[in-house]
């Protein structure tokens, strides 16, 4: 399989004036982006980085994010992605975990350092030994005194580097988890395994409905990087980047119709999101009319979303969403709603052509439709394991099946239905709680917009449940009502025994619910 980056050079070619990426409205062609890519491999390699050199990439949705990311693979160099709320001791962590030799990095997102934590944490790691900085113009002077840009790496460089070949089983990228859960992986993702899942899917989609994306929570997730990075690269689409206002929310709250200008001024085609985002645009799409909605295609993944907000953002805004399924282990994608077989309600949809899926018991035996069980697969874009974690590799990975630790199971028609975590269950004395049962539960409840349930401790049973949820602005209820509620719809001993209402949920860069923040 080729380097990635040859993607970009075959477009910039190809296509050199259309629209790459458009931030805060301007607009920049293939050609600027491959340009600046090449001055940068131009610029590293002047500093002594080559094939095999692992190199960090920290920064919010910024042009300068592209430049990097294709810069360091035109070397034959590794990308380490790295999320951008980390704190320094953090950035000590993971530059030792991956061994990475120097970083790119950015200022500060609304009020929040981000440039000061990863000095600290560089202090701490001897082996990254080179920090420039991304600002918003990618020619612009460094924001932090004392410190290089990445302006300064391109000066004066050559507009064209030809890329160098990256083996097929050497490391392209390392993703590390989003963090979710308060634990983060480095998932080592080779060159052969982008190849393929560019081939795996590419042909899910028509053109038309992707040709302007928008990518509002950061590049640095594998999800984001393959729909809203690698595949409008490979296409010749554009993709509008907005910029996270901060680490616990995708959204500005003091500009909420932010990202509704966005998809209206730029004719925004495609989006990729959470559902959390899906009610988000709901809530604040006022009186928009839905002949005047761009929208396209709408995929939805990461949570469970419920049936009406399906049947309300069709009805309201003319466009049905499509779930799908994935993980940053298999390069986010597995399985997804074809959009001629419309949405069938509690599915994730069906496995992309490509990649086989089977439902087992504790024996790992073949279980039939209609039966709950551990959900395991076999994809060509595998990832080649969790970075320095070869014992969690040989668990997850045996005899090329990935163990998902996903309970779902298959209806007779091949639809895939995933009930939660293998070992999210919360054990309350005696009684066993199921978390996804009850967020999907709440999730119909008229009053709800978000929901999420986790264990706390407590003195005698051990654990207690505890559900926090975000209600919607129109609707007046007490958290005692929405428990008592809980309580006659869910089976004896299922229900939480606490509920919170808050006015937000603290969320991953990916828009999913930061579950340990809640703890």
């Amino acid at each position: 399989m080729p380097n990635a980056a040859t993607y970009l050079e075959a477009t910039a070619q190809r296509s050199p004036d259309t629209t790459a990426v458009i931030f805060r409205d301007r607009h920049f062609t293939y050609r600027q982006i491959d340009g600046w890519a090449s001055q940068i491999a131009h610029g590293l390699t002047a500093e002594g980085f080559g094939p095999g050199s692992k190199i960090a990439l920290c920064c919010s949705n910024r042009p300068g994010f592209l430049a990097a990311y294709f810069g360091i693979l035109k070397i034959g160099g590794t990308v380490v992605n790295l999320l951008w709320s980390l704190k320094a001791r953090d950035f000590t962590d993971l530059l030792l975990d991956s061994g990475a030799e120097a970083i790119f990095g950015f200022d500060a997102y609304g009020d929040t350092e981000v440039a000061s934590e990863i000095l600290e944490g560089m202090k701490g790691a001897p082996g990254c030994r080179k920090l420039w900085l991304i600002p918003a113009d990618p020619e612009g002077p460094s924001p932090v005194r004392g410190h290089p840009a990445i302006g300064d790496l391109m000066r004066g460089r050559a507009t064209r580097f030809e890329s160098r070949p990256i083996p097929p089983e050497d490391t392209m990228l390392v993703v590390y988890t989003s963090g979710s859960t308060g634990r983060q992986k480095g998932i080592e993702i080779s060159a052969r395994a982008i190849g393929e899942i560019l081939l795996l899917t590419v042909p899910l989609f028509e053109a038309e409905h992707c040709r302007v994306r928008l990518a509002m929570f950061t590049l640095e997730c594998m999800m984001a990087q393959l729909f809203l990075l690698l595949q409008p690269v490979f296409l010749g689409h554009a993709t509008v980047l907005l910029e996270c206002e901060g680490a616990d929310t995708m959204f500005d709250e003091q500009d909420p119709q932010q990202i509704w200008r966005s998809i209206l001024d730029h004719g925004v085609t495609f989006v990729i999101a959470m559902p959390a985002v899906y009610r988000w645009l709901l809530d604040n799409s006022g009186n928009l009319a839905k002949q005047h909605v761009p929208l396209k295609l709408c995929i939805t993944g990461g949570a469970p979303i419920s049936d009406g907000w399906v049947e309300e953002f069709k009805e309201r805004l003319g466009v049905q969403l499509h779930p799908g399924y994935g993980a940053s282990e298999t390069c986010a994608a597995l399985a997804w709603t074809w959009p001629h077989e419309g949405y069938r309600a509690g599915s994730v949809g069906r496995p992309i052509p490509g990649i086989e899926m089977q439902i087992v018991d504790g024996n790992l035996r073949p279980l039939p439709a209609g039966e709950k069980g551990h959900l395991v697969l076999r994809t060509p874009a595998l990832m080649t394991g969790y970075l320095n974690m070869p014992e969690l590799t040989a668990q997850t990975i045996q005899d090329g099946w990935y163990h998902t630790r996903d309970l779902a199971s298959f209806d007779a028609d091949g639809y895939l239905r995933i009930y939660g975590r293998m070992d999210s269950r919360i054990t309350r004395g005696v009684e066993h709680i199921e978390p996804a049962l009850v967020e999907s539960l709440l999730l119909t409840h008229p009053a709800v917009a978000q929901a999420v349930v986790v264990p706390v401790p407590h003195e005698k049973l051990g654990h207690e449940a505890k559900t926090f949820v975000t209600v919607r602005d129109d609707v007046d209820i007490t958290e005692t009502e929405l428990l008592d509620w809980l309580n006659r719809e869910l089976p004896l001993g299922q229900c939480p025994g606490l509920l919170e209402i808050r006015d937000s949920l603290p969320m991953t860069n990916m828009g999913k619910v930061a579950r340990h923040m809640l703890v």
